[in-house]
């Protein structure tokens, strides 16, 4: 960053994710320091599938992916009968002796 740029305020970092219905590859334009790391990680670990294009003058990054790993996921609901189970585990003793001690 150099010193007459000021760093983003939280309204103005962004994420922005862009692909077609042609091209297999999504554009990612992201501010957020955690999901820059992340994709920084797999650039190094997939070279050939996540390219790292440049880093703007504010260190967001710009990054080229296969569309196929952008993703919506919605968070997953429990029934009461699942919850009541992890309940039961969470307080199940699994050190094998009788007074849990």
């Amino acid at each position: 960053m150099s010193a007459k740029t000021k760093p983003l305020t939280g309204d103005e970092r962004e994420t922005n994710i862009q692909f077609n219905e042609v091209s297999p590859t999504a554009l990612i334009q992201t501010d957020n320091a955690p999901l820059r790391r992340q994709l920084d990680a797999l650039a190094k670990t997939n070279p050939g599938e996540c390219i790292r294009e440049r880093v703007d003058q504010y260190g967001g990054g710009f990054y080229q992916i296969p569309k196929s790993w952008t993703r919506v996921k919605p968070p997953r609901v429990m029934s009461d009968e699942e919850k009541a189970a992890r309940a039961l585990t969470r307080n199940t003793d699994f050190s094998g002796s009788a007074d849990g001690q």
